[in-house]
């Protein structure tokens, strides 16, 4: 993971790409595999389904990734009501943007991001 300031940011996409570009090429092979993705998908569901004694996670859509959700019903309810609280009255916050989503001149003069 790499994380880098905006005003950075073409710095050190410009080192990344001059230490890819020293590396030595190769070249790959890889060999598609023989059966779709839907049919791993829905094999990796039957093995799910076998590690968690869920018989119900089998037969749900294998290309969906929450199919392979493993939590329980209480700790959805949990998270579902943890993400309302925190969003309630979001629409209300302070937001330093401008309606094209720049910061006005002021901000920038406080934060510095010029």
């Amino acid at each position: 993971m790499m994380s880098a300031t905006p005003e950075f940011a073409y710095t050190v996409n410009g080192a990344f790409a001059n230490f890819l570009s020293r590396l030595p090429h190769h070249n790959s092979e890889l060999v598609p595999p023989k059966i779709s993705i839907r049919e791993r998908m829905s094999i990796a569901l039957q093995k799910l389904s076998k590690v968690t004694g869920n018989v119900e996670s089998g037969s749900l859509d294998p290309l969906c990734s929450l199919s392979f959700a493993c939590l329980s019903p209480d700790i959805i309810k949990a998270q579902n009501e943890l993400l309302r609280r925190y969003s309630k009255d979001a629409d209300q916050s302070f937001d330093p943007a401008t309606v094209e989503g720049w910061p006005s001149r002021r901000w920038l003069s406080i934060f510095k991001f010029y």
